[in-house]
């Protein structure tokens, strides 16, 4: 029976045919419609994707701003934290930035996934006193009593945060050579702009020892941590080496949980107390001291 209704065209057999022909053309619609299903969802998710947070303006970078914020550079273009990146323009971006009169030059780069900002903002580095006075010392070398002299602006440098100086600035040696004063100074001014602005304003006084005898140079900061000093003394070829965010971080967790402090009296600074750390290159690699002493300063020669 089953081999003849194989052969026969019997109503059985003509309605098996089209059950068979009525399966096969709902099993393709099932299908074409999962397929379409699938490319619609993947095409409203392509849609949607550069609206997600990951590919927004909160995506972004900042580099070499003092006081310059994140939202302050995307205000100048119009846009905020929550703008999808396919919107912004980044040569717009750039524009505004180099508009500014604090801003020495910048670099803004696009992309799908993040936006780059990189700025030379034009900020107080260093204050100090004199008999005219007190000083601030800015990012391009020029004090701000100068710039504000001859530039029209409503920028706030915020003064008060920047280290004091509690040293002699000249540079100058008994020759009395202006020259290599001024090398001295721009040297300083060149180590101090590679400080992360998150380290510097950490720091309270800065000071610089030069000793003519040797042309050695060094940089000496003082920071607060747990309401006790510390200073963190840095030759000059060692100076961006210790002073990255990541090893500054590193030097002060080592310093504060050292035992047996030793501590010194600073003579300048209505005889403040603190431990010394001293930075350098010994020969062979970029390492630092604690509690060093003054008279031992020297063992670091290149």
């Amino acid at each position: 029976m089953e081999k003849e209704n194989k052969t026969s065209l019997s109503l059985e057999r003509i309605e098996q045919f089209e059950t068979e022909i009525q399966n096969k053309n709902k099993d393709k619609k099932n299908k074409f419609l999962a397929r379409t299903f699938f490319f619609v969802i993947l095409l409203v998710s392509l849609c949607l994707l550069p609206f997600l947070p990951p590919f927004s303006c909160k995506n972004m970078t900042l580099t070499g701003a003092y006081h310059l914020k994140k939202l302050d550079v995307l205000k100048l273009g119009g846009y905020n934290f929550n703008t999808p990146l396919i919107f912004v323009d980044d040569q717009k971006i750039e524009k505004e930035l180099n508009n500014l009169d604090f801003i020495l030059s910048s670099n803004v780069k696009w992309s799908f996934v993040g936006l780059e900002v990189e700025v030379n903002e034009l900020a107080c580095l260093l204050q100090y006193e004199d008999s005219l006075g007190k000083h601030y010392i800015l990012s391009n070398g020029t004090l701000l009593e100068d710039f504000l002299t001859s530039n029209e602006t409503d920028y706030d440098f915020k003064e008060d945060e920047t280290p004091i100086l509690i040293s002699d600035f000249s540079f100058e040696n008994k020759d009395n050579d202006e020259e290599q004063s001024n090398l001295r100074k721009q040297k300083l001014l060149n180590n101090l702009k590679l400080i992360s602005p998150s380290v510097l304003s950490k720091a309270k006084y800065f000071e610089i020892v030069y000793n003519s005898s040797s042309s050695s140079l060094y940089f000496g900061f003082y920071f607060m941590n747990d309401n006790e000093y510390y200073r963190i003394l840095m030759r000059d070829e060692a100076f961006s080496f210790f002073l990255e965010e990541k090893r500054f971080n590193q030097i002060i967790s080592v310093i504060s949980n050292t035992s047996n402090k030793i501590i010194y009296n600073h003579a300048t600074i209505n005889m403040l107390s603190y431990s010394n750390t001293i930075c350098g290159y010994d020969g062979s690699q970029n390492v630092c001291r604690v509690n060093v002493n003054n008279g031992e300063e020297a063992i670091y020669e290149k």
